[in-house]
């Protein structure tokens, strides 16, 4: 029998009706006979002696069917049981789901607390990134998640994926050394690298190239702003550098260029070669990107309502061809056109200064920061349970959570331009799209994505593609901005580095660590738009009080925290 976990009060009574009953039958004589062995137990014997309910190895995973219910966040219609890969899973692995679909978060949340309050908590949870480590944590000390490690040898594809990317074991291992919620994890390039592009047209009108530094990219920004770049006779109508603080791409992109590798622009964590946790918004490479924004801010290179801006106005922007050098998913999805819209631009990213003479690309965390699935510690079928979420660890479950089975929902038809196959959806009479297809027909769209190694398999024909099938104009205007940060990468001289990694955090540092962050980040962006916008701020003669105020608000304390959990992430 598996160990009762540490409970709430709702579990002790329930062990003590369990002990109760194991006394009565004992005092009538009565015994389990191997036929009546405990189906959970690895050499349990539901179906009959000798067997186990489940299969250890192959497909199905169970002869007999069984049922799992499951509660998730999902997109599209949240009524999942009909749902093509619901019935296709209990033909493959023998498991009917009986799945409650949530469209928000909130309400799943609220159904969650719900069930743990009841009792009532399905075989499956799947958040979605809807819950936090921490709160997995606290789910997992009161005994609600299955412990995932204890099952390893049932779950080779994610052991597999562990050893390949050590990161996750690291952040998913609890502080009791286990394993209780799954983080979903991303590891090709084109998902992880920021999207900046430049118009190729303005570069051509003013006879200039690519830039590769923030010097020459300053150049560039100057001559858009002076010469017509978008060549309609207007020289005032451009905005050389469409910069909005709210979208962060630019920024990542631009302090990497000053030695500054993060994902998160108001908070920049830094890694010392002893070890050491420093806080890349109080260091000498920040002020000298604060100073660049500033002077590209007074040169009108940026436009003057970078603070304000909206999405929308951003996107006339560019459809009006106004923006020469911009931050976006891809620029036929601003100005609303087809993606071979996307050959006109060019991706940027690698540039250098005086701070850092490599072209370094900084790459986004592989993992989520939520989780996205967790098993109920008092399943009826833990083996099951975990072989069926190993299941999704593997290539071909990473395909089929993005576009279900050959045959069924997709079929894999041979790409000319790419020269191999691409997993294609369907698209039945009745349904707008195959995406129309896939969120309310065919897929239960979140649950079962928590691995991605290529994004889709077009993309893993890109990214192994030659160079030669990469820079031609039919690939370019199949796959547009996918093609362009491809190409940039192969860029020579191009670095990709790791930003700093996800840290676990214990209940007392969470809930410190949270205040403290929030102040923090909350000045960080006022100040940093202070200094870029503001005529009478001089960088210099400011930066004392700049830091000693971050002191004031707690960053001393906050980094105690980080260095602890950093500590433990590299196991000192």
């Amino acid at each position: 029998m598996r160990a009762l976990k540490k409970g709430n009060a709702k579990r002790v009574w329930s062990l003590l009706l369990v002990l109760a009953l194991a006394l009565s039958l004992a005092a009538c004589g009565g015994e389990k006979t191997p036929s009546e062995g405990d189906g959970n137990d690895p050499g349990g014997s539901e179906g009959g002696e000798g067997s186990a309910y489940y299969n250890e190895t192959g497909y199905p995973i169970c002869d007999e069917p069984i049922t799992l219910t499951m509660m998730c966040v999902t997109t599209g219609n949240p009524d999942l049981n009909d749902r093509i890969m619901v019935s296709e899973i209990e033909k493959r692995f023998g498991i009917k789901l009986d799945i409650t679909g949530y469209a928000s978060a909130e309400e799943f949340q609220t159904q969650l607390n719900l069930a743990m309050t009841t009792g009532d908590l399905p075989d499956l949870i799947a958040p979605c990134n809807a819950i936090t480590m921490g709160q997995m944590r606290e789910y997992a000390e009161d005994g609600y998640a299955l412990a995932l490690d204890e099952y390893a040898d049932l779950m080779p594809n994610m052991q597999a994926l562990m050893e390949e990317y050590p990161e996750y074991e690291k952040y998913a291992t609890a502080d009791d050394g286990h394993i209780y919620g799954l983080n979903s994890i991303e590891v090709n390039e084109f998902g992880r690298v920021d999207r900046v592009y430049i118009n190729n047209q303005w570069l051509e009108n003013v006879g200039m190239e690519v830039p590769t530094s923030v010097d020459e990219l300053y150049e560039v920004l100057c001559a858009f702003r002076d010469q017509d770049a978008n060549g309609n006779g207007d020289p005032n109508d451009e905005i050389p550098f469409d910069y909005a603080a709210s979208n962060y791409y630019d920024d990542y992109m631009l302090l990497a260029a000053f030695g500054l590798n993060t994902k998160d622009a108001n908070y920049i964590l830094t890694e010392g070669e002893d070890g050491t946790v420093g806080f890349g918004n109080a260091s000498e490479n920040y002020k000298a990107y604060l100073k660049y924004m500033k002077k590209l801010y007074e040169e009108g290179l940026i436009n003057r309502e970078c603070y304000v801006t909206t999405e929308d106005q951003r996107n006339e922007n560019v459809a009006k061809d106004r923006t020469g050098f911009f931050g976006a998913a891809a620029p036929f999805v601003s100005a609303g056109q087809d993606i071979s819209y996307d050959a006109g631009f060019s991706w940027v990213g690698g540039l250098t200064s005086e701070y850092n003479d490599q072209r370094t690309v900084p790459m986004t965390n592989t993992l989520s920061e939520g989780i996205v699935m967790f098993v109920n510690a008092e399943t009826e079928y833990p083996e099951a349970a975990v072989r069926f979420l190993d299941y999704w660890f593997s290539e071909e479950g990473e395909v089929a959570a993005q576009r279900g089975w050959e045959g069924v929902t997709m079929d894999y038809e041979y790409n000319e331009i790419l020269k191999g196959d691409v997993a294609t959806l369907y698209c039945p009479e009745g349904y707008e799209s195959s995406e129309d297809y896939k969120l309310n027909k065919a897929l239960v769209v979140g649950p079962f994505s928590y691995c991605s190694r290529t994004y889709g398999t077009h993309y893993r024909l890109l990214s192994t593609a030659s160079d030669e099938v990469m820079q031609s104009e039919e690939v370019l205007d199949a796959y547009g901005w996918a093609v362009l940060v491809g190409n940039g990468l192969r860029q020579d001289g191009i670095v990709e580095e790791e930003v700093f990694p996800r840290l676990v955090y214990t209940e007392d540092e969470s809930s410190r660590r949270v205040s403290l962050y929030n102040d923090l980040t909350t000045y960080i962006a006022a100040q940093r738009a202070e200094f870029i916008t503001n005529p009478d701020v001089d960088i210099d003669a400011s930066w004392d009080e700049y830091l000693a105020q971050l002191d004031q608000i707690g960053l001393p304390e906050l980094l105690e925290l980080e260095q602890a959990a950093y500590d433990r992430y590299n196991g000192n």
